[in-house]
């Protein structure tokens, strides 16, 4: 029994550490590997990478060029990658 336990909270760790990375909420992560176990580790691996949340009043996009991460104001027509200078439309930005 006590064997169980410790490896439901070194899956929960590990699928805490995985969700860090990913900008994916820490108790969430953890109660994920802590409840599957395994799956969870398998389940955390497959979920897509959160956008860091923005400010108020702005959003985060992803520049689909060099992959940079930016908070931009949604009233923009268009926004310039701060990293590689690519001017794209907001309609093409990935939110």
């Amino acid at each position: 029994m006590t064997t169980y336990i410790v490896i439901w909270l070194i899956c929960g760790i590990i699928t805490l550490l995985i969700g860090q990375k990913k900008n994916i909420h820490p108790f969430g992560s953890f109660a994920l590997g802590a409840v599957l176990g395994v799956i969870g580790i398998v389940i955390i691996i497959l979920l897509p990478t959160e956008l860091p949340k923005a400010p108020k009043g702005m959003i985060a996009v992803k520049c689909s060029r060099c992959n940079t991460v930016q908070n931009v104001t949604p009233s923009q027509a268009t926004f310039q990658c701060w990293q590689c200078k690519t001017t794209e439309p907001m309609s093409k930005a990935v939110r």
